[in-house]
């Protein structure tokens, strides 16, 4: 009886152990609550991928065609370009043809780079569906020019935008002899190797009429050229080049959304290494534009890369026509989430562990956010952190 009677007490005993266990297992949340009752939920944070405006992608095509003979077309560098910054790069095959994929929906330039064989050359392709072909690419040899005089011309384009001049940005030029390439942000052009006679050149921009201008390459001796001529006026090359200077068009642009301004860092005195009231212009500075969203459980929206000009300015245009803010913020920064312990986003955060940025906490941030409106130009100029040179 007694031995019965120890039994029963120890599986009672073994029972209500387990009764215990498991209610304190509950009470500390079991596998339903890592956190457990009465206990300060930690939080946690996810990289997430920058998304683009634009997100849909495509792929761009396109072919590189050989002008004048005596250059292949095998091999060939191809760069896709955005507000003056590469994209991405690739080669032509054998058969001179090249292809982009994954590419955001946007307006793109395709670009031959220069090099000591052929002249650079570059087309517009406009990616507002899943593929788009460019036009062929020409590719000017300068081994095969010939004994024909030729010369160098530069220029700006511009047209009406408000009563004001503005640089025709990134228009499609094409001269009468094949020859291909796009003006920069600001309207800024140049025409390698045009040869001497009755020259037209063809300007398209998206969502504008077609327009052209006439000019004559003149020579005096067959071996050189003298002189252009365009609008009433002379032109003489200095070291083979003839600057035309602006050239207004009779275009009435339609307002935009544009982004323009100039980056600058303070001077240092070359003697005692102190900073100076002194600012000078950035050339060829990659930075990114984020668009802020408005509350802080929404993600950011990276809008382009952007390089700045030889005068240390920018601008881009086509940007989305609704109110927003915006910043300027070092290439190669990123955003994460940070989630509560239920899995739900408390807010997005930028980052930019890529040197020098670690140096200073937040330095990547270059401006304050902007207030954007479309149809209108915002001015955004920057000043760099002073603890590098650039």
């Amino acid at each position: 009886m007694k031995e019965k009677y120890a039994m029963f007490k120890f599986i009672f005993a073994s029972l209500a152990c387990c009764l215990l266990a498991a209610a304190m297992i509950t009470g500390c949340g079991g596998s339903n609550n890592p956190a457990g009752t009465g206990l300060t939920s930690a939080t946690t944070s996810t990289t997430t991928d920058t998304p683009l405006i634009g997100a849909i992608t495509g792929s761009i095509t396109g072919r590189i065609v050989s002008l004048g003979g005596g250059g292949t077309v095998d091999s060939i560098p191809v760069v896709l370009e955005q507000n003056s910054a590469v994209i991405a790069t690739t080669q032509t095959i054998t058969s001179g043809a090249y292809y982009f994929a994954n590419v955001p929906q946007g307006i793109y330039v395709v670009r031959i780079p220069a090099s000591t064989s052929y002249s650079s050359s570059a087309v517009l392709v406009d990616l507002s569906g899943t593929t788009a072909a460019a036009t062929d690419l020409p590719l000017i040899s300068t081994l095969s020019l010939g004994d024909t005089p030729r010369v160098k011309i530069i220029g700006t384009l511009t047209a009406a935008l408000n009563g004001k001049a503005e640089g025709l940005s990134v228009a499609q030029l094409q001269l009468d002899t094949g020859y291909k390439t796009v003006t920069n942000a600001f309207g800024y052009f140049e025409l390698p190797n045009v040869a001497s006679g009755e020259r037209r050149l063809n300007i398209t921009k998206p969502g504008m009429s077609d327009y052209s201008l006439s000019f004559v390459v003149k020579s005096l001796n067959g071996t050189s050229v003298s002189s252009v001529a365009y609008n009433g006026e002379t032109f003489t090359p200095v070291a083979n080049t003839t600057a035309l200077g602006i050239i207004p068009l009779t275009y009435e642009l339609a307002p935009s959304t544009i982004i323009t301004g100039t980056v600058k860092q303070y001077v240092r005195n070359l003697i005692t290494g102190q900073l100076t009231s002194e600012k000078v212009f950035v050339e060829g500075f990659n930075f990114d534009i984020w668009i802020k969203p408005d509350v802080i459980t929404k993600p950011y929206t990276r809008v382009s890369t952007i390089v700045t000009e030889n005068d240390g300015t920018f601008k881009i245009e086509n940007l989305p026509v609704y109110a927003f803010t915006l910043m300027a913020v070092a290439s190669g920064t990123s955003q994460f989430a940070v989630y509560d312990v239920d899995g739900r986003v408390t807010e997005y955060k930028l980052q930019n562990n890529n040197a020098p940025w670690t140096i200073a906490s937040d330095s990547f941030v270059f401006t304050s956010v902007y207030t954007v409106t479309a149809d209108k130009t915002t001015i955004m100029d920057i000043v760099l952190p002073t603890f590098q040179t650039w």
